[in-house]
Formats: C-alpha cells, structure tokens, sequence
C-alpha cells in the first residue's frame, strides 16, 4: 500500500451579511472570526474519511488551521 501527503491551500471570504455584520460589530478581522471559520473547517474535515472511503481510499490524518486574515 502506498500513502501519499496531501498538501491544500484554501482562502475563504465570509460572504453571509449576517456574519460580516456580527464580525463589524466586534471590530472585524479578530479572532472570532477566525474561530468561526476553524469550526467550519473542522466539521468539514470530519467528513473526509466518509468521503475517501466513497474513492477507494482511507484518510489517515487531517488539520487545518486558520492564519491572520486581512481585510480589504
């Protein structure tokens, strides 16, 4: 059997307005944010293993983390 590492990159931008507006009232771009955006992650990454089993193949490991966002 032979296991690869994956590496992804993803960039999200929340696009809900009642997210973005939740996030301004806070000052926007803080941690809260970024917590929410970990706990999407997370959830998702529960999946996975579901997901490679439907592929034919097992997900042995998975992380993501969230760095500092920037705002525009």
């Amino acid at each position: 059997m032979t296991t690869y590492t994956v590496n992804a990159t993803l960039e999200v931008e929340i696009t809900d307005p009642a997210t973005l507006a939740a996030v301004a009232g806070l000052g926007g771009g803080g941690g809260d944010e970024r917590s929410q955006i970990q706990a999407a992650l997370d959830a998702g990454l529960k999946e996975l293993p579901g997901i490679g089993r439907r592929y034919g193949f097992a997900v042995k490991s998975s992380s993501a983390t969230v760095e500092q966002g920037t705002t525009e």
